[in-house]
């Protein structure tokens, strides 16, 4: 069982969800097959057969004959959430990245629920180690975002983007969105992840820590990779903190390059509006790069 401060978190993360989801429609990914869905088609004569509920009552009146009222069908889609739980994420000055990623993913797992899309979890770090497969019920998502804050890192492991990616392509590749939540501190590199990504339609959400951009500090410091154990006395505050940026600059174009919206979700600030807004416009089909450069800092 969950403690009960855990599950006050969880409960605080669902009413924030609900109330930033208000007024977006269910099913908004759209197929040109007719139906009664949301979006608008056209007005018909009523045949038999017909479901009284779309009836055009007004228009029906109007031209004194009945009519109803044709949509485009709803098309719920696959939404995954990719979350690393490598041994970095156990970092932080704030609050540990661990929890800050398991935050973003339980407002996304609730979004889906709230548009009526299947949700789906994979844990991994240097490999999957551990599968959720998608589905839309309120109990599934339940267990999902139970399982979210159950689940604790296992020893000194490292990441890598690449097999996460891979592994969700080759499983979900058709209609499905993908969340990636991770530090991206990987020790395999990005910058092949064009060929890894190829056919998913993918989301990066880089969450971090200030200290990871820049250390503020003055005077030497012992640093330990908290992956591999291993540290280096750094005298030098200058060099890493230009290393930092050349890192992220580096990563942010591969990502970038690969056709990726990387979003970067700063651990001490408020993400809740934005990754709302983020996930309504890639529900509508919008492309993402409006937001990811709006939300960049």
């Amino acid at each position: 069982m969950l403690n009960q401060q855990v599950m006050n978190r969880i409960q605080h993360i669902r009413m924030v969800t609900r109330q930033l989801m208000q007024g977006a429609q269910s099913g908004q990914a759209v197929t040109t097959q007719r139906g009664y869905g949301i979006e608008f088609h056209q007005v018909r004569d009523y045949v038999v057969g017909d479901d009284v509920r779309f009836i055009d009552w007004k228009g029906s009146a109007r031209f004194n004959r009945l009519l109803v009222k044709e949509c485009l069908e709803e098309r719920n889609r696959r939404i995954i959430i990719a979350l690393d739980v490598s041994s970095s994420v156990l970092y932080g000055s704030y609050q540990k990245k661990n929890d800050l990623m398991r935050d973003v993913a339980a407002l996304l797992a609730f979004a889906g629920q709230y548009s009526q899309d299947s949700v789906g979890l994979v844990f991994f770090d240097d490999q999957v180690r551990q599968v959720i497969p998608p589905h839309n019920t309120i109990n599934h998502v339940h267990h999902l975002v139970t399982a979210l804050y159950r689940y604790e890192p296992q020893g000194q492991a490292v990441t890598d983007i690449g097999a996460a990616i891979t592994y969700c392509a080759q499983r979900w590749h058709k209609d499905s969105m993908v969340f990636l939540v991770s530090d991206f501190i990987d020790t395999q590199g990005t910058e092949n992840v064009r060929v890894h990504s190829r056919g998913v339609d993918l989301v990066a959400l880089r969450c971090y820590d200030h200290a990871e951009r820049f250390l503020p500090a003055d005077g030497g410091l012992l640093l330990e990779d908290i992956e591999t154990g291993q540290r280096v006395q750094v005298d030098s505050l200058a060099w890493i903190n230009a290393l930092l940026r050349e890192r992220w600059i580096k990563q942010s174009n591969a990502l970038r390059g690969a056709g990726i919206d990387v979003v970067d979700v700063d651990a001490h600030a408020d993400y809740s509006a934005q990754l709302i807004a983020l996930f309504k416009h890639r529900s509508m089909g919008h492309a993402g790069i409006h937001i990811q450069r709006s939300m960049l800092r």
